[in-house]
């Protein structure tokens, strides 16, 4: 495996890390705006919101430093075309980290509805901006120009509330239904985006084998559910958001942007390479942090507050 296909795998590892947390921080937003989202109030759940949250930009920060670093050769290339959909996504960054404070410092006051919707929609607005431009590598087209950029935007979607319901939600209903329609969209959008590139539609692929073990999962959720048993799709959803980004950039392999800009020739590191993954390696610790520090947020009780 050369050192650009491993640079790859780390980034996208450190992009799934962050799409799972980020996806929790945009259901937590969601339900602070329609509590019935969360089931019926009697068992309602709720995850706690703090600052400490903003934990989870620590990985989008390693994987786009880590990207400019190490692919700089397709930084042409690729910056030109997406730039006006990260610009929003850094806006909304910092649109997102002032009302964070702002929302936890008024715990004892109400938080109006329209502040909540604003924190809702910058919470979505930046996963949303990187996956349009993961949309214009798989594709070589901002997602605005075809069919399977929509589509892959509306995955994206759909996976944002899929994974942001299943953990602040109890209402297992609709996790499923949302979880189902996000495998749908996947399931299309596999072989348009294969087509793009002049993919061999009967070749299994990394994506085609995924959401052939996601469509799986989800049949023993629907199962699982029918039962009445403990329903396990939050880490059905979890793992499916982890995997995307590796599932995705891999299927269009050996290109980075596809049907124009080789892998290979995009990655610019070949001098410094050992440095830098050495040095994503020796970041595994903060990682490892970051994983704990997610963990207690998930158990950390509610505080009794209006919102």
């Amino acid at each position: 495996m050369s050192f650009a296909d491993t640079s790859l795998i780390i980034l996208s590892v450190l992009f799934g890390v962050y799409g799972v947390f980020c996806a929790v921080e945009c259901g937590i937003a969601l339900t602070m705006l329609r509590p019935e989202l969360g089931g019926p109030a009697k068992d309602r759940k709720k995850l706690a919101f703090t600052p400490l949250w903003e934990i989870t930009n620590v990985f989008l920060v390693f994987g786009f430093i880590g990207f400019a670093v190490l692919f700089s050769n397709g930084l042409k290339e690729v910056s030109g075309a997406v730039l006006s959909t990260l610009s929003v996504g850094f806006i909304a960054l910092l649109t997102r980290a002032c009302l964070a404070l702002y929302i936890f410092y008024q715990q004892k006051k109400e938080v109006s509805s329209w502040i909540r919707v604003l924190f809702l929609l910058s919470n979505l607005a930046i996963p949303l901006s990187f996956a349009g431009a993961g949309a214009y590598l798989l594709t070589g087209q901002t997602f605005w120009q075809s069919g399977t950029g929509w589509l892959l935007m509306l995955a994206a979607l759909l996976g944002l509330l899929s994974i942001g319901l299943a953990f602040n939600s109890t209402r297992r209903g609709l996790v499923s239904n949302l979880f189902a329609v996000w495998l749908l969209v996947l399931c299309f959008a596999v072989p348009r985006q294969l087509a793009n590139v002049g993919g061999d539609l009967r070749a299994p692929t990394p994506l085609a084998v995924f959401v052939l073990v996601g469509g799986l999962l989800l049949l023993a959720t629907a199962i699982s559910d029918m039962r009445k048993a403990k329903s396990w799709v939050r880490y059905y959803a979890a793992v499916i958001g982890f995997l995307a980004p590796l599932c995705l950039i891999f299927s269009i392999h050996p290109y980075l942007v596809a049907g124009k800009l080789n892998l290979n020739d995009a990655f610019g590191a070949q001098a410094y390479a050992p440095v830098v993954l050495t040095g994503l390696f020796a970041a595994l610790p903060l990682i490892a942090i970051g994983f704990y520090v997610f963990g207690k947020l998930l158990k950390m009780p509610v505080l009794d507050k209006p919102l």
